[in-house]
């Protein structure tokens, strides 16, 4: 963990000044947070897994630096986004995966639509971005992402919160699975897999469709993580991912 310090210097058009650089991830403001992923030095003061609680319990924490590539580069300013945060905390058993009033969420009540068309991705993510606190809402950056279209074919989307493929998860390189990104780095260097929430240890989606089946999208069993195809009307839980 990096202490806290001053720092001046500047990436492509993004300059941060002189100004005091929290020890801890929590203490620092997603203005700070952002200025720093822009600049690509982030990762200079904070580690993979550290931590930032928004509201009351929620909590996101970091699984990459400079993973996700930019929607608009030239606005942004370079063509990596600094960041990935996930909702949830692998070191914390009780702030794992998305909880809310209802927080059992279906991917989509249709059989066969895939991640572009489907109900989690136009309206449940849009709702709960839309409840983030406004410093960090506006600060969240449209990146790329690519996901099989239940075939062996791939489409691109421009996200802004995001759920994780199951290569991006868990490293599942079958055919076509394997060209929906790449594991983010919090899983590659040993990140637990398992995910769990007050009383239990539920299911929850990634954003791939299953290649086979219609009705069925790839979920990861919050016991050991594995690959656990689930059927796209059920309801389970979700840790949504987003950029800075």
């Amino acid at each position: 963990m990096a202490s806290g310090q001053n720092y001046e210097g500047a990436t492509a058009s993004v300059t941060v000044r002189a100004e005091f650089i929290p020890k801890n991830l929590n203490d620092a403001s997603w203005e700070l947070i952002s200025k720093l992923a822009k600049s690509g030095t982030l990762q200079n003061y904070y580690e993979l897994g550290d931590t930032k609680t928004y509201s009351g319990f929620d909590v996101v924490q970091i699984i990459g630096f400079n993973h996700d590539t930019v929607a608009d580069s030239s606005s942004y300013g370079r063509s990596k986004a600094g960041v990935t945060f996930q909702y949830g905390d692998i070191n914390d058993s009780y702030k794992n995966v998305y909880i809310s009033t209802s927080p059992y969420l279906i991917i989509d009540e249709r059989e066969g639509v895939i991640w572009s068309e489907c109900t989690m991705r136009t309206t449940i993510l849009p709702t709960i971005k839309n409840g983030l606190p406004q410093a960090l809402r506006e600060r969240i950056v449209t990146i790329k992402k690519s996901t099989n279209k239940r075939s062996y074919s791939i489409e691109q989307t421009n996200d802004d919160l995001f759920l994780l493929s199951a290569v991006e998860f868990n490293n599942l390189q079958e055919n076509p699975y394997g060209a929906e990104g790449k594991q983010y780095a919090i899983y590659s260097n040993g990140g637990t897999l398992v995910r769990r929430n007050d009383g239990g240890y539920p299911n929850h989606w990634s954003r791939t469709p299953h290649c086979l089946q219609e009705e069925y999208y790839i979920a990861f069993s919050g016991v050991d993580g594995k690959i656990d195809p689930t059927n796209a009307s059920n309801g389970i839980t979700i840790a949504f991912a987003f950029c800075l």
